[in-house]
Protein backbone atom coordinates (compact mmCIF):
# COMPACT_ATOMS: atom_id res chain seq x y z
CA UNK A 1 0.00 0.00 0.00
CA UNK A 2 3.19 2.42 0.55
CA UNK A 3 3.95 2.25 -2.81
CA UNK A 4 0.82 2.70 -4.37
CA UNK A 5 0.08 5.93 -2.12
CA UNK A 6 3.50 7.10 -3.05
CA UNK A 7 3.12 6.86 -6.91
CA UNK A 8 -0.35 8.06 -6.77
CA UNK A 9 0.78 11.06 -4.52
CA UNK A 10 3.48 11.61 -7.20
CA UNK A 11 1.10 11.83 -10.18
CA UNK A 12 -1.87 13.52 -8.48
CA UNK A 13 -0.26 16.13 -6.35
CA UNK A 14 1.87 17.74 -9.22
CA UNK A 15 -0.32 19.58 -11.73
CA UNK A 16 2.08 18.60 -14.60
CA UNK A 17 2.77 15.10 -13.78
CA UNK A 18 -1.42 14.99 -13.33
CA UNK A 19 -2.06 16.55 -16.55
CA UNK A 20 0.30 14.66 -18.29
CA UNK A 21 -0.40 11.38 -16.90
CA UNK A 22 -4.30 12.03 -17.45
CA UNK A 23 -2.59 12.49 -22.09
CA UNK A 24 -0.69 9.33 -21.47
CA UNK A 25 -3.69 7.31 -21.09
CA UNK A 26 -5.77 8.82 -23.11
CA UNK A 27 -3.11 8.11 -25.70
CA UNK A 28 -3.69 4.30 -24.60
CA UNK A 29 -7.36 4.26 -25.32
CA UNK A 30 -7.05 3.14 -21.72
CA UNK A 31 -10.21 1.77 -19.86
CA UNK A 32 -9.73 4.43 -17.11
CA UNK A 33 -8.77 8.00 -17.65
CA UNK A 34 -7.55 9.09 -14.15
CA UNK A 35 -5.76 7.72 -11.45
CA UNK A 36 -7.97 8.06 -7.88
CA UNK A 37 -6.05 10.15 -5.44
CA UNK A 38 -6.00 8.20 -1.74
CA UNK A 39 -7.97 9.36 1.49
CA UNK A 40 -6.08 7.29 4.34
CA UNK A 41 -8.52 7.15 6.57
CA UNK A 42 -11.16 5.69 4.44
CA UNK A 43 -11.68 2.27 3.72
CA UNK A 44 -13.88 2.34 0.31
CA UNK A 45 -11.29 5.34 -0.24
CA UNK A 46 -8.31 2.60 -0.26
CA UNK A 47 -10.41 0.36 -1.85
CA UNK A 48 -11.04 2.07 -4.99
CA UNK A 49 -7.59 3.62 -5.30
CA UNK A 50 -6.35 -0.16 -5.13
CA UNK A 51 -9.19 -1.39 -8.18
CA UNK A 52 -8.37 1.70 -10.23
CA UNK A 53 -4.43 1.22 -9.05
CA UNK A 54 -4.53 -2.30 -10.43
CA UNK A 55 -6.28 -1.88 -13.61
CA UNK A 56 -3.66 0.95 -14.87
CA UNK A 57 -0.49 -0.48 -13.36
CA UNK A 58 1.29 -1.47 -16.72
CA UNK A 59 0.40 2.67 -17.90
CA UNK A 60 1.71 3.35 -14.15
CA UNK A 61 4.75 1.44 -14.93
CA UNK A 62 5.73 3.38 -18.08
CA UNK A 63 4.89 6.81 -17.14
CA UNK A 64 6.83 6.73 -13.99
CA UNK A 65 9.87 5.57 -16.00
CA UNK A 66 9.71 8.25 -18.57
CA UNK A 67 10.02 10.77 -15.52
CA UNK A 68 12.70 9.09 -14.19
CA UNK A 69 10.70 8.03 -11.26
CA UNK A 70 10.73 4.45 -12.37
CA UNK A 71 9.28 1.98 -9.79
CA UNK A 72 11.00 -1.65 -10.11
CA UNK A 73 8.16 -3.25 -8.02
CA UNK A 74 5.64 -2.38 -10.30
CA UNK A 75 7.72 -5.29 -12.93
CA UNK A 76 7.86 -8.01 -10.01
CA UNK A 77 5.12 -10.95 -10.10
CA UNK A 78 5.12 -11.35 -6.26
CA UNK A 79 4.31 -7.33 -6.00
CA UNK A 80 1.91 -8.04 -8.58
CA UNK A 81 0.69 -10.95 -6.71
CA UNK A 82 0.64 -9.03 -3.43
CA UNK A 83 -0.67 -6.11 -5.00
CA UNK A 84 -3.88 -8.45 -6.08
CA UNK A 85 -4.68 -10.00 -3.06
CA UNK A 86 -4.57 -6.75 -1.15
CA UNK A 87 -7.35 -5.26 -3.49
CA UNK A 88 -9.69 -8.36 -3.19
CA UNK A 89 -9.52 -8.48 0.51
CA UNK A 90 -10.11 -4.92 0.79
CA UNK A 91 -13.00 -5.51 -1.53
CA UNK A 92 -14.33 -7.78 0.82
CA UNK A 93 -13.86 -6.19 4.13
CA UNK A 94 -15.74 -2.41 2.23
CA UNK A 95 -18.33 -4.92 1.64
CA UNK A 96 -18.73 -6.01 5.14
CA UNK A 97 -18.39 -2.48 6.33
CA UNK A 98 -21.34 -1.14 4.36
CA UNK A 99 -23.60 -4.55 5.74
CA UNK A 100 -22.23 -3.13 9.39
CA UNK A 101 -23.61 0.91 8.96
CA UNK A 102 -26.92 -0.51 7.28
CA UNK A 103 -29.90 1.42 8.67
CA UNK A 104 -32.62 0.68 11.24
CA UNK A 105 -29.88 -2.35 12.31
CA UNK A 106 -30.26 -3.96 16.01
CA UNK A 107 -26.96 -5.52 17.31
CA UNK A 108 -27.98 -9.04 16.75
CA UNK A 109 -28.38 -8.17 13.51
CA UNK A 110 -24.88 -7.01 13.31
CA UNK A 111 -23.50 -9.62 15.24
CA UNK A 112 -25.07 -11.88 12.27
CA UNK A 113 -22.84 -10.23 9.90
CA UNK A 114 -19.43 -10.33 11.90
CA UNK A 115 -20.15 -14.07 12.27
CA UNK A 116 -21.24 -14.43 8.55
CA UNK A 117 -18.02 -12.78 7.76
CA UNK A 118 -16.03 -14.88 10.16
CA UNK A 119 -17.31 -18.15 8.08
CA UNK A 120 -16.01 -16.56 5.11
CA UNK A 121 -12.71 -15.55 6.24
CA UNK A 122 -12.53 -19.53 7.35
CA UNK A 123 -13.82 -21.00 3.95
CA UNK A 124 -11.02 -18.71 1.96
CA UNK A 125 -8.56 -19.95 4.26
CA UNK A 126 -9.42 -23.43 3.18
CA UNK A 127 -9.78 -22.47 -0.66
CA UNK A 128 -6.46 -20.84 -0.63
CA UNK A 129 -4.62 -23.83 0.85
CA UNK A 130 -6.26 -25.61 -1.72
CA UNK A 131 -4.94 -23.06 -4.34
CA UNK A 132 -9.08 -21.72 -5.30
CA UNK A 133 -8.97 -18.54 -6.25
CA UNK A 134 -12.64 -18.35 -6.81
CA UNK A 135 -13.13 -15.55 -4.31
CA UNK A 136 -10.22 -13.77 -5.34
CA UNK A 137 -11.16 -12.59 -8.38
CA UNK A 138 -8.09 -9.89 -8.77
CA UNK A 139 -5.62 -12.55 -7.56
CA UNK A 140 -7.05 -15.15 -10.14
CA UNK A 141 -6.80 -12.81 -13.54
CA UNK A 142 -3.02 -13.11 -13.18
CA UNK A 143 -2.94 -16.63 -13.53
CA UNK A 144 -0.27 -18.31 -11.82
CA UNK A 145 0.61 -17.46 -7.90
CA UNK A 146 3.70 -19.10 -6.15
CA UNK A 147 2.78 -21.72 -3.36
CA UNK A 148 5.25 -19.34 -0.83
CA UNK A 149 2.69 -16.18 -1.67
CA UNK A 150 -0.82 -18.32 -1.53
CA UNK A 151 0.74 -19.43 2.13
CA UNK A 152 1.51 -15.95 3.08
CA UNK A 153 -2.41 -14.91 2.35
CA UNK A 154 -3.65 -18.16 4.16
CA UNK A 155 -1.68 -16.81 7.35
CA UNK A 156 -2.83 -12.67 6.44
CA UNK A 157 -6.66 -14.49 6.73
CA UNK A 158 -5.68 -16.42 9.86
CA UNK A 159 -4.63 -13.64 11.62
CA UNK A 160 -7.76 -11.27 10.62
CA UNK A 161 -9.77 -14.17 11.88
CA UNK A 162 -7.91 -14.07 15.30
CA UNK A 163 -8.66 -10.47 15.50
CA UNK A 164 -12.73 -11.02 14.94
CA UNK A 165 -12.31 -14.08 17.92
CA UNK A 166 -10.98 -11.77 20.06
CA UNK A 167 -14.15 -9.83 19.93
CA UNK A 168 -16.36 -12.69 20.58
CA UNK A 169 -16.86 -12.28 23.90
CA UNK A 170 -18.08 -8.74 23.80
CA UNK A 171 -20.26 -9.46 20.87
CA UNK A 172 -22.04 -12.06 22.31
CA UNK A 173 -22.86 -9.81 25.11
CA UNK A 174 -25.62 -7.57 23.70
CA UNK A 175 -26.17 -10.06 21.11
CA UNK A 176 -27.28 -13.19 23.23
CA UNK A 177 -27.01 -11.78 27.05
CA UNK A 178 -28.61 -14.14 28.81
CA UNK A 179 -26.51 -17.26 27.77
CA UNK A 180 -23.14 -15.29 28.89
CA UNK A 181 -21.55 -16.48 31.84
CA UNK A 182 -21.38 -13.29 34.53
CA UNK A 183 -17.68 -14.27 34.91
CA UNK A 184 -16.96 -14.02 31.18
CA UNK A 185 -17.28 -10.22 30.83
CA UNK A 186 -15.94 -7.06 32.03
CA UNK A 187 -16.41 -6.61 35.61
CA UNK A 188 -17.70 -3.46 35.47
CA UNK A 189 -20.96 -4.72 33.24
CA UNK A 190 -21.25 -7.85 35.83
CA UNK A 191 -23.77 -5.74 37.84
CA UNK A 192 -25.91 -5.11 35.33
CA UNK A 193 -25.65 -7.93 33.63
CA UNK A 194 -27.04 -10.19 36.37
CA UNK A 195 -29.50 -7.88 36.99
CA UNK A 196 -30.67 -8.06 33.20
CA UNK A 197 -30.42 -12.24 33.95
CA UNK A 198 -32.72 -12.15 36.81
CA UNK A 199 -35.56 -10.05 34.96
CA UNK A 200 -37.86 -13.02 34.74
CA UNK A 201 -39.94 -10.71 32.10
CA UNK A 202 -37.58 -10.16 29.57
CA UNK A 203 -35.95 -13.86 30.31
CA UNK A 204 -39.46 -14.92 28.85
CA UNK A 205 -38.97 -12.88 25.95
CA UNK A 206 -35.40 -14.17 24.90
CA UNK A 207 -36.60 -17.48 25.44
CA UNK A 208 -39.99 -16.97 23.43
CA UNK A 209 -37.45 -15.56 20.40
CA UNK A 210 -35.27 -18.63 20.35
Amino acid sequence: MDVVVKTVKFIRSWGLNHRQFKSFLAGMDSEYGELLYHTEMRWPSRGNVLKRFFALRNGIASFMKMRNRAVPLLADATFQCNLAFLKDITHHLNEFNLKLQGKKQIITQMYDHVKSFEVKLRLWMKQLGEGNLTHFSTLKSLGKVEAQCMKEYTELLSNLLQQFEVLEPQFRLFSAPFAVEIDNVAEELQMELEELQCDTILKKKYVGRE
